[in-house]
């Protein structure tokens, strides 16, 4: 038993399989990236005041995106501002702690459109 390593927690970032992932669709992710900035820019004398605030998507903001995308098929909800409740029975804090609902919108409007 002393000779036993300690276990590490695994997390996203450590695990192989993601960084395979990562390396085939990189480009895909930052197509996806150009396209929404462009879609944004484009479009932004028609979209809401508040939106000229937010700045271009990143490929780190796209990650995010994706990676709440893939948990909201596990956790459905009927409607997207329902992930974000802070009601009791609804409350996960997966949602608010890695992005705020404006910014997923902001993501999810443009990157829709296309």
């Amino acid at each position: 038993m002393g000779n036993e390593k300690e276990k590490q927690p695994t997390s996203i970032k450590t695990l192989p399989h993601l960084h395979v992932f990562m390396f085939f669709c990189f480009e895909r992710i930052q197509l996806l990236v150009e396209e929404t900035n462009r879609y944004y820019h484009h479009n932004l004398d028609t979209l809401d005041d508040g939106w000229s605030l937010l700045p271009t998507v990143s490929i780190q903001k796209m990650c995010l995106y994706l990676e709440i995308i893939v948990k909201m098929r596990h956790n459905q909800r009927d409607t997207l501002k329902g992930y974000w409740s802070t009601l009791e029975q609804y409350f996960m804090a997966f949602y608010r702690n890695t992005m705020k609902r404006d910014r997923f919108y902001h993501i999810h409007s443009a990157s829709t459109k296309f």
